[in-house]
């Protein structure tokens, strides 16, 4: 199995995982919209709160969830998102909020080189899956080629 194929099988599992959170119930906080988008794209029904679309300061949006006792937090590969979700689990855990950043911080490890927000997740994990029937079917055909000159 190549690093492209273990990476792809653990984004693969770690989106189940949010997949399986989610239905659940367990709301996961993403920073806008098309964060949400691109998680419905990838299956994921369950509550998904937005923070930057609700037209909220920081504090308001956290005071909306305090009926939940554990969310997760799928801020932005980048600086900024970073910054936001240090923010999000210190402001939650003063609240006895379960901020869940386990997911985000995984996530981020195997794709921060190839994408900084999670918009990008849903087509991430697309063109890791044709690099990897590329790579598949590149192999086969250099294994045809080696035969016939044998």
């Amino acid at each position: 199995m190549s690093s492209l194929e273990r990476r792809l099988d653990r984004l693969t599992k770690l989106v189940q995982h949010l997949t399986d959170q989610s239905r659940r119930g367990t709301p996961i906080i993403v920073e806008g919209r098309r964060d949400e988008g691109s998680l419905r794209e990838l299956g994921i029904e369950g509550p998904i709160l937005c923070l930057k679309a609700q037209g909220k300061s920081f504090f308001e949006f956290l005071d909306g969830i305090c009926s939940n006792r554990k969310v997760i937090v799928l801020t932005d590969f980048d600086i900024e998102g970073k910054k936001l979700a240090k923010m999000l689990v210190k402001e939650l855990s003063k609240r006895r909020i379960k901020a869940d950043d386990y997911i985000w911080k995984q996530v981020g490890a195997l794709v921060r080189q190839d994408i900084h927000t999670v918009q990008e997740l849903g087509s991430c994990i697309e063109g890791m899956q044709r690099r990897v029937r590329t790579s598949k079917e590149d192999d086969r055909e250099r294994g045809r080629s080696k035969k016939l000159y044998v």
